[in-house]
């Protein structure tokens, strides 16, 4: 069968409904049949199919994100960039992204509130007393509440390469990061986290 004419079948895999999907993404696009048999044609180069152009087509249009330099920067430790740029989209995995699993959701260094990104990294003591001491060691004199501001804070604030905006930079990241580690500690290991070691993790 024509895969113009072909319709959506329940029992279609999920890559056949997802090629189906595209096709009538492009249908809508260009408006006519013969419309969208010649976008196809124009990303043929000498007979191979020209990846980039497909993807560009394809992709949704978004905003431009500007924080994207300040989390993926030279400095930061792409373990460390990698939980922070997961944590202010965020992401990361915690117990309020899985409540389809049935689980407990309340955080596990607290236990009295549900476990989000933002209880995790601002508003759980210890939490709280990490950026405390992370503060007080780099002279940062703002209150921050949520990782979107932090990452803001960053961009404005740790602009250029001179040694102190590196730090700056690299605490951010590997606070959250270690912090992320405590609770997984904490979880997996029944292992009480120390506001000390994670800023000296940080410090070093």
């Amino acid at each position: 069968m024509d895969i113009w004419e072909r319709k959506v079948n329940k029992d279609d895999s999920p890559l056949l409904k997802k090629v189906l999907d595209i096709r009538d993404s492009i249908l809508g696009d260009e408006g006519t049949l013969q419309a969208s048999m010649d976008r196809l044609i124009c990303w043929m180069e000498t007979r191979n199919f020209c990846i980039s152009a497909a993807y560009d087509f394809c992709r949704p249009n978004s905003t431009k994100v500007v924080w994207i330099a300040s989390v993926w920067n030279a400095p930061i430790t792409h373990k460390h960039a990698f939980i922070l740029w997961l944590s202010v989209k965020t992401r990361l995995l915690n117990k309020n992204k899985i409540k389809y699993l049935d689980l407990d959701c309340r955080c596990v260094l607290h236990g009295l509130t549900e476990e989000t990104v933002r209880h995790l990294f601002f508003y759980y003591p210890f939490s709280s007393s990490v950026w405390g001491k992370i503060r007080r060691w780099l002279a940062i004199t703002c209150t921050m509440s949520n990782l979107s501001s932090a990452v803001k804070w960053m961009r404005k604030e740790a602009r250029g390469m001179t040694w102190q905006s590196k730090v700056k930079k690299i605490a951010l990241a590997t606070s959250v990061y270690y912090i992320w580690m405590a609770r997984n500690k904490k979880i997996f290991k029944d292992l009480e986290p120390h506001v000390d070691c994670v800023a000296r993790y940080t410090y070093t």
